[in-house]
């Protein structure tokens, strides 16, 4: 995956229906430059024949023609392209403009709301990490926990550090005197 995506001008376009009407509710919408690397690999999965087959209902039903075959290999062909480059700028609009076109033409509304869950799903996984601490070390935050009476494990933490940054700083203006 390539490391850091910079677009502001680009804009996602919105979902748009086969039968040009539009839905109530929050509209779907395509990808912006950011959220396409994050899921370019997902992506060039999804657009495999085998995962029509086991999931039809995700993709629209034009798939089978054989015009479906030129956009669908166009797609592939730009998702491999824009992964290549480290920062999307204006000139690769164009492409990220025919990747959303083709990626409305591929996938059915319901496959379409599938990608955008999955993309929240990476983003939230992007932003949490994962500690794994011993069972006593664990037990001592949650002592500390209940004796300051914070709300978490989360809070606890800050709590700690920030004593240890108090600590911390109080021992080099000693120091300096």
């Amino acid at each position: 995956m390539a490391n850091q995506v910079m677009v502001t001008q680009y804009k996602a376009p919105l979902w748009s229906n086969d039968d040009g009407k539009t839905k109530r509710g929050r509209p779907l919408v395509l990808l912006d430059s950011f959220e396409l690397q994050l899921i370019n690999k997902f992506l060039q999965k999804k657009i495999k024949r085998h995962c029509w087959i086991t999931n039809i209902k995700n993709y629209n039903a034009n798939l089978l023609d054989k015009v479906a075959n030129s956009y669908i290999s166009e797609t592939t062909l730009l998702l491999k392209k824009l992964e290549l480059i480290d920062v999307i700028e204006d000139e690769h609009i164009f492409e990220l403009d025919r990747v959303n076109h083709n990626l409305n033409r591929i996938f059915s509304e319901s496959g379409w709301r599938s990608i955008r869950f999955e993309i929240r799903q990476i983003k939230k996984r992007n932003k949490q990490i994962r500690v794994e601490i011993s069972k006593d070390l664990f037990a001592q935050l949650e002592m500390i926990k209940k004796n300051e009476k914070l709300d978490n494990i989360n809070s606890t933490l800050e709590f700690l550090i920030d004593s240890y940054i108090d600590a911390a700083n109080e021992l080099n203006v000693k120091d300096e005197n």
